[in-house]
């Protein structure tokens, strides 16, 4: 909810999702109802709206309620605090990611200098094990002993989260 280019962070990365030609699905924990009625006053459609009422239990608790309302489909993974990836940057990053021949993967990861970032992809054949994954797993560890892929970007953004006030104010 912090201020971003006279809007929010949370605001911007889902403008980006949609600009980059994405279906956003925002999966809400803390505080949801007020994010809830930010993200409205942008994007008027309740339907990509998902609550997380077991949010503090962990993040991939927050992905399984998103996987659980999409369903069988395959998923596009982005942190809501990185809005410095903007929608062109998303739909190349897409793009090279699909070139990469992902469906020959079960998850595809954009990496820059080394650093793998987002957005993810994952197949929707990995749904039943991440919904298995224990409250307080960390997905990334789960995905990278999957059969996964990369392909290279030329975007560092695509490894900064908005996550701390230093970070915060360092881009803003």
């Amino acid at each position: 909810m912090m201020p971003w280019n006279h809007t929010t962070i949370v605001s911007t990365v889902v403008k980006h999702v949609i600009e980059a030609g994405l279906e956003p699905l925002v999966v809400l924990g803390c505080d949801a109802l007020e994010v809830k009625k930010e993200i409205l006053s942008v994007v008027p459609n309740p339907e990509i709206i998902v609550i997380n009422t077991n949010w503090q239990e962990g993040m991939v608790t927050s992905i399984q309620a998103g996987i659980r309302y999409a369903g069988l489909a395959d998923y596009w993974f982005l942190h809501g605090d990185m809005p410095l990836l903007t929608g062109a940057m998303l739909k190349e990053i897409t793009a090279r990611l699909r070139e990469a021949n992902m469906k020959a993967y079960d998850v595809m990861f954009p990496v820059c200098d080394g650093q793998f970032g987002h957005p993810v992809w994952v197949k929707h054949t990995l749904r039943d094990a991440i919904l298995a994954l224990p409250p307080g797993e960390r997905l990334s560890p789960f995905l990278k002993k999957q059969h996964w892929g990369s392909a290279e970007v030329h975007y560092t953004e695509i490894t900064v989260d908005i996550d701390t006030q230093d970070v915060y104010n360092n881009y803003l």
